[in-house]
């Protein structure tokens, strides 16, 4: 059985860590406030511009464009992946990672090319010895339309000059009081899913391109791509913060459970002492 003074010594040092917990959580949650109305305000454009997309690209069967062509054989695929620059944010990050893990082990045939935003990504797959195109941190600093336009740029590049054949898009999606969804999006080719195709037949818009479906796809297609990198970030960096705060809640919270035994011990060991004592005093002075 453990001392009077060591239970009170690791009293006091669960009560340090449980300060620290706690305010991690409260710091968690003030950035959670700031990040995730930018990732709810900017669902519905996310979802508009794919809609937008998906229409212009039934109406004009006959069109072609070099980011809506499939490419028949093809050795590499590109996978974006969002993960955290810091850890303590339960399992947000190993999510991800077996996820990305089986989506490749699934690709047998084809070599991965991987874009990781986030230090624990890096370290990840460097272990792994993966093919990176590139890196990117500090993601939480605010860098999120930076990375995302360069990160365009890069497989735009990519794709057009038929390095990678086909490019995905996974990341946390950010889930208010809940453990985050992973998603994977494939980005290129642009592809309308079945069920997609069936809905936007019945409600199919004539569209009048000025100056031209080539020129106005230009446009479209790239920022779609930004926007669904974009949309990626900052739904990685809420449910990132998210995930801290209820990883600090569950600590904290473990904590309390912790000083509430070594509370019980302390006085049982307490009270034993103070019978003790007793039993010695009547015992002497019965001698």
């Amino acid at each position: 059985m453990a001392t009077k003074r060591e239970l009170e010594a690791r009293t006091k040092s669960i009560q340090k860590t449980k300060q620290i917990v706690r305010t991690m959580e409260l710091i968690a949650r003030n950035r959670l406030m700031k990040v995730k109305d930018k990732a709810l305000v900017g669902r519905p454009y996310s979802e508009k511009i794919n809609e937008i997309l998906s229409s212009v690209q039934m109406r004009l069967k006959e069109a072609s464009h070099p980011l809506l062509e499939k490419q028949d054989r093809f050795e590499n695929f590109c996978l974006i992946l969002f993960s955290s620059d810091r850890g303590l944010c339960g399992a947000f990050n190993n999510n991800i990672f077996e996820n990305a893990q089986r989506f490749i082990d699934a690709k047998k045939d084809k070599k991965a090319k991987v874009i990781i935003v986030g230090q624990k990504g890096i370290h990840y797959f460097r272990r792994k010895n993966f093919d990176i195109i590139d890196t990117y941190e500090e993601l939480e600093k605010g860098k999120e339309l930076q990375i995302s336009l360069d990160i365009k740029d890069k497989i735009i590049e990519l794709y057009k000059k038929k390095e990678i054949g086909e490019v995905y898009l996974m990341f946390n999606k950010f889930k208010q009081q809940l453990i985050g969804e992973v998603v994977i999006k494939k980005l290129l080719p642009f592809e309308i899913t079945c069920e997609e195709k069936e809905e936007k037949r019945k409600v199919l818009v004539e569209h009048l391109y000025e100056p031209s479906y080539t020129e106005v796809l230009d446009k479209l297609i790239p920022q779609y791509i930004m926007n669904q990198i974009y949309q990626g970030a900052l739904e990685s960096r809420a449910q990132e913060e998210m995930a801290r705060m209820l990883a600090m809640k569950q600590a904290a919270d473990s904590a309390d459970e912790m000083l509430g035994d070594l509370r019980l011990q302390y006085h049982k060991l307490r009270q034993s002492l103070i019978t003790k004592e007793i039993i010695e005093v009547v015992s002497g002075g019965q001698t």
